[in-house]
C-alpha cells in the first residue's frame, strides 16, 4: 500500500513538471483554429431604385473544391457566414428570388486573428420586368435607328433598357460582344437613335454587319466581370423565356 502511494506521488510530480513545461511553449494562433466567420453588408432595391427590405438574401462562399458555406442577410443588411476555412480563391454569390445573381471571384480568406470581412455595402436590384416585343432597325448615313415595342414594368415608373450586339445571329443575353449603357425610357413604343461615333465607342467596327437585341435592365444591373468568359455578366436583364427575344440586324455605318 505504501509503495502504491509513493508511486502515485511520483507520477503526480512528473505530470506537474510536464504541464509547466507546456505552458512555457509559445503558441501558434494558426494551430488553434483553421476557420473564422466572415461578415459583410448589403442594401437591396427594387428594379427602379427604391429601397426595399434587406432580409433573406443568401450569401454563398464556394471553395475551389466545390464546398459551399452560407449566410443570410438581416433586416439591417448585415450578414454572417459562419465557420469558413482559411483558403484562397473563394467565389461569393448573392442570391434571392427575383434578383439576378451577383458574384465576386477570387476572395482570399486569410488567417489574421480577426473576423473576415467582405467590403460593402453591396447594392443590388431586383431583375427587370421590361421585355422587348418587336425590334426594327432603320439605317441612315451616319446613324442607326432602333424602333422597339416594349412591355412590362409598372405604370408611371421610368424603366431602363440596354442594347446588345454581336456579329453572329446566335446572340442572346449570355452570348454578346458589345453592349450599350442603360437608357431610361417612359413609354412602350420607343426609338433609340445611335450615331456612328457612339456605336464606335461601344466597340462596333465600321462596315461590319451586327445583330442586335433589346433587354430591360434595372437601376442596379448586379453586373460583374467573369474572367472565364472574359465578359461582363448582366444578371438583371428582362426578357421572356417562353417567347424569346426579337433580333434585328444592320450594317455599321
Amino acid at each position: 500500500m505504501l509503495r502504491s502511494i509513493k508511486t502515485a506521488i511520483v507520477l503526480a510530480v512528473i505530470t506537474l513538471i510536464f504541464s509547466a513545461c507546456d505552458k512555457d511553449k509559445p503558441t501558434n494562433p494558426d494551430t488553434l483554429s483553421t476557420i473564422s466567420n466572415i461578415a459583410g453588408s448589403l442594401a437591396l432595391y427594387d428594379r427602379y431604385g427604391n429601397k426595399i427590405t434587406n432580409e433573406r438574401m443568401m450569401v454563398y462562399m464556394e471553395s475551389t473544391t466545390g464546398i459551399r458555406y452560407s449566410g443570410e442577410s438581416q433586416k439591417d443588411g448585415s450578414y454572417l457566414v459562419l465557420n469558413v476555412p482559411y483558403a484562397n480563391n473563394y467565389t461569393i454569390s448573392f442570391e434571392k428570388s427575383g434578383f439576378g445573381t451577383y458574384k465576386i471571384f477570387g476572395y482570399d480568406h486569410e488567417s489574421t486573428g480577426n473576423i473576415g470581412t467582405i467590403e460593402g455595402p453591396i447594392r443590388l436590384s431586383e431583375k427587370s420586368s421590361t421585355i422587348c416585343k418587336t425590334l426594327v432597325t432603320v439605317q441612315k448615313t451616319d446613324t442607326v435607328e432602333f424602333h422597339m415595342a416594349l412591355e412590362g414594368g409598372d405604370p408611371g415608373e421610368n424603366r431602363k433598357i440596354r442594347l446588345l450586339f454581336h456579329t453572329i445571329s446566335q446572340i442572346d443575353h449570355r452570348n454578346y460582344a458589345h453592349a450599350t449603357p442603360k437608357f431610361t425610357i417612359s413609354g412602350n413604343n420607343q426609338v433609340v437613335t445611335l450615331t456612328k461615333a457612339l456605336l464606335s465607342e461601344y466597340g462596333l467596327t465600321s462596315g461590319s454587319v451586327y445583330f442586335v437585341q433589346v433587354y430591360g435592365d434595372s437601376y442596379y444591373s448586379n453586373s460583374y466581370y467573369d474572367e472565364s468568359s472574359q465578359k461582363t455578366m448582366l444578371p438583371n436583364l428582362g426578357y421572356s423565356e417562353t417567347e424569346g427575344v426579337p433580333t434585328a440586324s444592320f450594317t455599321m455605318p
